[in-house]
């Protein structure tokens, strides 16, 4: 009965064309095809064991043997390449690189294709009684072949394997690639040992069985669960950092972004994230809040923290999202201090816009902007408002007998002894040449006019030198006005004010005139002399 020996054969040509099968449906992250072809090679392999056993006597059974061992070449790099994209290095998977892993297997299955003329796969079959297989005497390139696959099969068990040793997430999955790679390693080397005889070669069976292990955790379990995204080419590319964090706190995996944003001295594999990132508040922060905290060199980095959770809605860990705003913080303090530089030359400007350069006093435009707003708050709260006009008294003899050089000091040392007289909520103005005027809210007439007696002593007192040394003495004639419930805008109350002035002048100068209901009343002495 043959059945015993070959039911192992057929159980593991199953398990491999399911699992393959079922990682095709799925396509459970960037391996799953390199995966799906190792489980068809494997397939081909207990395939050919089951062939092998069932017509190994005859022409059909090499033939058979020769098909498996395309399964048998080809499973060992195949894994190494699952592996290999498995955990991100898919540099390794160019053309180029899987013909030079391909290169071994190449020549092996052209040599057996044409054993019979070297036999440098295997020497001669010699029959073994109570056995369903022969003894197969193996020449010198089954032993390259073995070595090769051996170290290649290896490596691609423990390029993932190094993946999962660093966190407890992943102690089933490491277990699966460890236990399911010895196993198959011993099994082979009892096999092919002359101390221990095997009726059949359980090679094939434990590899389908390790591979099913393997592609079960893949499809059912969630074996790409991080690692696939992670390590894949976007994630190795980012220029943003990311880290996978377990539910326990430990660091389990991260990119080269976040290795350089951490600090090369420190690996962040295995470590606690407090550890890794101990600028980072104790509680955390989540997708909802991101916090930029300072690293140790000095760059300031944005830290999002997205949590994972599994269909039962437990938490299985987290995604750490580190993103260097050094530049933008540069960018944006500069932008504030040039904002700042910017409103504060505004501020000048508009400054200068509303000031009278030689004098300091504000301008026109200045008075007039002023002048509404007074006039809208006296109207609206009944209060009390003035305005008191002013100009320097034959003012164009001192230009053309003294110059213009001393006109102007005259007329800033005027502005300056103005501005002196007045109240923080007044407003001293220069209307153009020798033509002042003061602004004043909550002045009634009578202390309105009180102010202009103020100022006319005040500047009479005053002298001036011209560039020769001489001493200069000017009068003023001021003209006082208040509001009245019959203006309808300020230049009501300026206008007043000007006529009032101008009666003064007409009058000899050097002198005051307040604006009443019932005319203008005038207050101190008028003269025409300029003394």
């Amino acid at each position: 009965m043959l059945f015993p020996f070959i039911a192992p054969s057929i159980l593991g040509l199953f398990l491999s064309l399911g699992v393959s099968y079922s990682l095709w449906k799925r396509r459970p992250g960037p391996a799953w095809g390199y995966a799906a072809l190792t489980g068809l090679c494997v397939a081909v392999w207990c395939g050919g064991q089951t062939g092998w056993l069932l017509f190994g006597d005859g022409p059909a059974g090499e033939i058979i043997a020769r098909i498996q061992y395309v399964g048998i070449a080809l499973s060992p790099p195949l894994w190494l390449m699952t592996g290999l994209a498995y955990v991100g290095h898919r540099e390794w998977l160019r053309p180029a690189r899987i013909g030079a892993l391909m290169f071994v297997p190449a020549l092996t299955i052209l040599a057996v294709a044409t054993n019979d003329a070297h036999g440098l796969v295997w020497d001669r079959l010699v029959a073994v009684e109570g056995r369903p297989d022969p003894d197969v005497y193996f020449g010198a390139w089954f032993y390259v072949h073995m070595v090769y696959s051996y170290v290649i099969g290896a490596l691609g068990s423990l390029l993932m394997a190094a993946r999962f040793v660093a966190s407890p997430l992943y102690r089933r999955q490491l277990g699966l690639v460890l236990i399911g790679s010895g196993i198959v390693l011993i099994a082979n080397l009892l096999y092919l040992s002359s101390r221990v005889t095997l009726p059949i070669d359980p090679t094939p069976i434990i590899f389908a069985a390790a591979f099913a292990a393997v592609g079960w955790a893949m499809a059912r379990h969630h074996f790409f669960r991080f690692l696939p995204i992670a390590r894949g080419l976007a994630v190795e590319g980012l220029h943003d950092g990311l880290i996978v964090v377990n539910a326990e706190g430990w660091v389990v995996d991260s990119n080269p972004a976040a290795q350089a944003m951490i600090g090369a001295t420190l690996a962040p594999v295995g470590a606690t994230l407090a550890r890794v990132l101990p600028a980072l508040p104790a509680s955390g922060v989540d997708d909802a809040e991101p916090r930029e905290i300072r690293m140790p060199d000095g760059a300031h980095v944005e830290v999002r923290i997205t949590p994972v959770k599994g269909n039962d809605g437990v938490l299985e860990g987290k995604v750490v999202l580190l993103r260097d705003v050094t530049a933008e913080r540069q960018a944006r303090e500069t932008l504030l201090v040039t904002q700042t530089e910017l409103q504060r030359a505004n501020l000048n400007l508009e400054r200068l816009a509303l000031t009278d350069t030689l004098t300091g006093l504000a301008n026109r435009r200045r008075l007039e902007i002023s002048g509404d707003e007074e006039f809208g708050r006296a109207r609206r709260h009944a209060r009390p408002l003035s305005f008191v006009m002013m100009d320097i008294d034959h003012f164009k003899r001192v230009n053309d007998d003294h110059g213009h050089a001393t006109g102007d000091r005259v007329l800033s040392s005027f502005g300056r002894a103005i501005e002196a007289q007045l109240r923080p909520g007044d407003l001293a103005a220069r209307l153009g040449g020798d033509e002042f005027g003061v602004l004043l809210p909550e002045t009634p007439r009578a202390e309105a006019a009180e102010v202009a007696r103020r100022l006319r002593e005040v500047l009479r007192e005053r002298s001036f030198a011209n560039d020769r040394g001489q001493t200069i003495h000017v009068t003023v004639s001021l003209g006082v006005s208040s509001l009245r419930d019959t203006d309808l805008c300020p230049s009501d109350l300026l206008a007043r004010a000007d006529r009032a002035l101008y009666e003064v002048k007409n009058s000899g100068r050097d002198g005051i005139r307040v604006d009443h209901d019932a005319g203008i009343e005038s207050l101190g002495r008028s003269t025409d002399a300029l003394s």
